[in-house]
């Protein structure tokens, strides 16, 4: 994407967060939404097909401009504080109906990454199957979940939730998890022994 697209997807991507403190969501329309972001209604359907489609992309821009991962801890954190930040519009989530809405765009979007990442062509029919069903049960599930607390307003522990999360987490997910945490532990450990290395010829000035 351009520079110019990204600059647009952003002004976009704030409108419907900044729109939904003031109004519930049913009321928005596409001349508010371009007015607040202050672009042409054209530029509007050039992104979306429609406002559900906005609404359902927001969440989903946040979470994958932070994280390439399916399930990363780190980026869910940030996405949970993200919406206690804007309460007003997350708080509407589960309302959202009619197509696009977020609920069925959000599954989707979890599930299609998670099949990218975790069922391959090389694996026999049993296991793409075996994983294609968790991954399934698991998209449901957490994003069920932050339905349920955004509609509980926001108000349950993050760091329960954050574990609720965790304890259903399927095993090969986990597995790939412990195996991406000690692979940058690896990296940080060269990183900062290479640069003790420099360091310490740095401050050796003896000559033979």
């Amino acid at each position: 994407m351009s520079i110019r697209g990204e600059y647009v997807d952003n002004l976009l991507f704030m409108a419907p967060l900044d729109l939904a403190e003031e109004m519930p969501l049913r009321k928005i329309s596409v001349k508010m939404l371009t007015e607040r972001a202050g672009v042409a209604r054209q530029t509007f359907y050039n992104h979306f097909t429609d406002i559900n489609d906005l609404i359902s992309w927001a969440p989903f821009h946040y979470v994958s401009a932070r994280s390439r991962q399916s399930y990363d801890i780190n980026g869910i954190r940030a996405a949970y504080e993200f919406a206690l930040e804007h309460r007003g519009f997350f708080s509407q989530l589960p309302r959202h109906s009619g197509q696009n809405n977020f609920r069925e765009s959000f599954v989707m979007y979890v599930s299609e990454f998670s099949y990218e990442q975790y069922v391959t062509d090389d694996m026999d029919d049993e296991t793409r199957l075996r994983r294609s069903l968790s991954i399934r049960m698991f998209a449901h599930g957490i994003v069920n979940l932050f339905l349920d607390w955004c509609e509980a307003d926001l108000t349950w522990p993050l760091e329960i939730l954050l574990q609720a999360q965790d304890d259903v987490l399927p095993t090969f997910m986990r597995e790939d998890m412990r195996e991406d945490m000690h692979d940058n532990m690896s990296s940080a450990t060269i990183a900062r022994e290479g640069n003790e290395a420099v360091g310490g010829n740095i401050g050796d000035t003896s000559h033979d």
